[in-house]
């Protein structure tokens, strides 16, 4: 579930931050904004290294062989570790930039990290689901995995449909709400004295 928090919080900034420049949103979508969400993303970035802290321990609690091996050998040092220690850099280094208010508040640095976050995640996934269906029971059914045209195909074309509806999303509806811009101009909280 933290997982789901931490990937969902840096795709919502990866995608907040473009619109936020491209549609001129400076007023709306302030720096003070801008380094909440910052801010949320270091909290779940250290609950991150707190989970992948807690793994390696709970299989060794359980006791189960497989799991120890998986967990202990085969992720950080199989044929797949440098996805394992790219996402552990990826999901909890990236983000412990954010300690820093000035790198929390710029939108670069901002959609620098949360497009690591996000590309750590799938990283995740790709490690607990291949490292795992690599090493059966039986050592006669061990592989390494080795992506097809069609794995590449449709991970592509998933990207592209996602990219495609969410232009469109963005075409149909207005990305602010009326009444939000109208509420910041008779409070007077838009311009830049406002942060």
């Amino acid at each position: 579930m933290v997982g789901a928090i931490h990937s969902g919080w840096a795709m919502v900034l990866l995608l907040l931050v473009p619109i936020r420049s491209v549609y001129r949103l400076q007023d709306v979508i302030t720096e003070r904004h801008l380094g909440t969400l910052g801010a949320v993303m270091l909290t779940t970035g250290l609950l991150m290294g707190y989970v992948y802290v807690l793994e390696p321990l709970l299989a060794v609690h359980a006791g189960h062989a497989a799991e120890m091996l998986t967990v202990l050998r085969d992720r950080p040092f199989g044929p797949h570790a440098w996805a394992y220690w790219s996402m552990l850099a990826c999901n909890v280094a990236a983000p412990q930039l954010l300690w820093s208010r000035r790198i929390r508040r710029d939108p670069r640095w901002l959609l620098v990290v949360s497009a690591a976050v996000v590309s750590g995640m799938w990283l995740e996934r790709f490690v607990l689901v291949v490292t795992t269906l690599e090493r059966k029971r039986l050592p006669g059914g061990y592989g390494v995995y080795h992506p097809t045209a069609v794995d590449i195909a449709t991970l592509g074309t998933s990207l592209c449909l996602f990219a495609f509806l969410y232009l469109v999303f963005l075409r149909l509806l207005p990305a602010v709400p009326l009444s939000e811009v109208k509420d910041l101009a008779v409070r007077g909280e838009t311009g830049p004295e406002a942060a």
